[in-house]
């Protein structure tokens, strides 16, 4: 993240026509809801106690009162383990009760969860933890990128998975997740982590946070071309060496 960034280092083209900043600020105070979608297929029977506890630190370090949080379970299906709830106390309590049982429904959880986003207001994000098992259909990827080009909310998928990361996804096996993955983070302004089942995730977590209080709120006014369709948008930083991480679009 870079800070101290102001209305002038940034520059926003919608289908190629630079727009007219309406507002801008800095979100980093503002309230933020986010998803917690976790693998609980029957592959994480080892792996999923140090998972509920890396997320529950995350949890820990969200704002009473102020932040709020969900907890999607998902094995052959999702489930809502813990509504969204300022509660947090009560997040917690969702995500220890999840238990490994089924298959990896990923792609039926990414939209599910943000089905559970898609009316929450101001900052949102869903953060997405599996052991890197993509056992949906091609048509349930297909739903969860268009659904999330709608929501717009930022994804962060957690990839534990040692194969994975020892090969960097370059094996055959895998390389079409991750494209599936990279491909729909980089929609939406978010991220994919790789990382060995050993792997502190405390601190894929902590980043993650830093991340969603660092962010840029720029707003204008959009043209009513008429239906509803996809607007590719474009941030630019102004300054050299840096890049902005957002939407990639927008429908209208």
């Amino acid at each position: 993240p870079v800070s101290g960034l102001e209305r002038d280092d940034f520059r926003v083209l919608e289908e190629g026509v630079e727009q007219e900043l309406a507002d801008f600020g800095d979100a980093r105070d503002r309230p933020l809801t986010v998803g917690l979608a976790i693998d609980s297929s029957a592959s994480m029977f080892v792996k999923l106690p140090d998972v509920q506890d890396a997320a529950a630190t995350f949890v820990r370090n969200l704002r009473s009162r102020r932040d709020r949080a969900f907890v999607v379970g998902f094995g052959s299906e999702p489930r809502l383990a813990r509504d969204t709830t300022s509660d947090m106390p009560d997040v917690l309590d969702g995500l220890y009760r999840l238990r490994p049982d089924g298959q990896t429904a990923i792609w039926r959880a990414v939209v599910y969860s943000l089905v559970q986003l898609q009316g929450a207001g101001g900052k949102k994000a869903l953060i997405v933890f599996s052991d890197g098992a993509d056992e949906d259909p091609d048509f349930s990827y297909r739903t969860a990128l268009e659904f999330a080009r709608r929501v717009g909310a930022p994804i962060y998928f957690i990839v534990a998975n040692d194969e994975i990361y020892r090969t960097a996804g370059k094996s055959l096996t895998v390389r079409g997740f991750l494209g599936r993955l990279r491909k729909l983070t980089g929609e939406v302004g978010g991220r994919v982590f790789l990382t060995k089942v050993t792997d502190d995730l405390e601190q894929i977590y902590s980043e993650i946070e830093r991340e969603l209080r660092s962010q840029y709120l720029l707003s204008y006014y959009t043209r009513d071309y008429g239906g509803d369709r996809w607007r590719r948008v474009t941030v630019e930083v102004k300054r050299p060496g840096v890049e902005a991480r957002t939407l990639s679009g927008l429908f209208r």
